[in-house]
């Protein structure tokens, strides 16, 4: 990977970090300027509907188009969301912000001012992905019209398997608190969003290896534990990052640690630990990593160590004779 796709990688998953991470803090703020304590459940969910539902649509997506302009075109949808969130005078368009930012596949940052960060940023990584970043080489563009490649993306069961997420999450949000769960309306959400997905599915399985997710993948072991990994692992925290920010804040009274005119100077106390210890710690991990490997190599005859430990890491066994290369992985 050279610096520029190291750059654009970086710029935008600290976008999506921040959202992760940040947002959760912020939240108390939020509601106290929209007197919407109801909505919190939406400041998440609204980020997260679109950028899971989205996730298959720009796989296919980057099968069909130049991965330079596809990555442009999310970035500032990104964009968009960030200042719609902005710029949002009520509860309501601030969820809508939420949603456009979540299309981005990208993160937003809660508190009103915060969320222009991601402009700045946004456009300073778009500018490196015009001027700087190449198309990879070995990606494969069918070359067939534009009508063919819309086909390919299988947007009818984009828009099915959003219905089936969105009624889910109303009868979720709703459940027991604005209606009760035995009302019809929740009866009726719940029975089109398992409708819904249940087409969903049944459209992906007929259409075989042109499906959104092949059932190849699916039924895959290895892609099976890490979806249910990832679901187990991001519903846990992100409950928890949503609202214990809300007991801290709001019962442990925590935002009075500092003055406010101190804050910037406490976060800055310590975010810079945070940065300096993992920039010494990663330096001395890679020193410690060369010598060790330097020694061990040494004992392994007939190759050269300079070519070996100048080489990618996956090109490591490149150059290596083939009597020796089970001794260099052994090392």
């Amino acid at each position: 990977m050279d610096l520029s796709k190291g750059a654009v990688s970086t710029n935008v998953d600290g976008l999506d970090q921040a959202d992760n991470t940040i947002v959760g803090t912020a939240t108390p703020t939020i509601t106290n300027e929209f007197h919407s304590l109801t909505d919190i459940g939406w400041y998440g969910s609204a980020y997260r509907l679109t950028t899971c539902s989205t996730q298959f649509f720009y796989g296919k997506i980057y099968e069909q188009f130049r991965v330079k302009w596809v990555f442009t075109t999310a970035v500032s949808i990104l964009m968009i969301g960030s200042i719609v969130s902005a710029a949002a005078p009520s509860s309501a368009a601030f969820i809508v912000g939420r949603a456009i930012a979540g299309c981005g596949a990208s993160g937003i940052v809660t508190g009103v001012f915060i969320f222009w960060i991601n402009v700045p940023i946004g456009g300073v990584t778009i500018a490196v992905i015009i001027v700087l970043f190449k198309n990879p080489k070995n990606q494969k563009i069918a070359k067939s019209p534009l009508l063919t490649k819309l086909k390919q993306l299988n947007i009818p069961s984009l828009f099915i398997f959003t219905g089936s997420i969105v009624c889910l999450l109303l009868a979720l949000e709703w459940g027991g608190t604005t209606y009760s769960w035995g009302s019809g309306r929740i009866i009726a959400l719940l029975l089109v969003a398992g409708l819904a997905f249940a087409v969903f599915v049944t459209l992906e399985v007929l259409q075989k290896d042109r499906a959104t997710i092949p059932v190849s993948v699916v039924l895959n072991r290895t892609v099976v534990l890490c979806v249910l990994y990832g679901f187990c692992a991001s519903a846990a925290f992100s409950v928890i990052d949503y609202y214990l920010p809300i007991w801290f804040q709001a019962i442990k009274a925590a935002q009075t640690a500092l003055a406010p005119e101190d804050i910037p100077a406490g976060m800055t106390a310590i975010g810079f630990p945070i940065s300096i210890g993992a920039a010494l710690f990663i330096s001395i991990s890679q020193n410690v990593f060369t010598n060790v490997l330097r020694q061990r190599l040494s004992g392994v005859p007939g190759i050269d160590i300079d070519r070996i430990i100048g080489q990618g890491a996956t090109d490591l066994l490149q150059g290596v004779p083939a009597s020796q290369k089970a001794l260099v992985v052994d090392v």
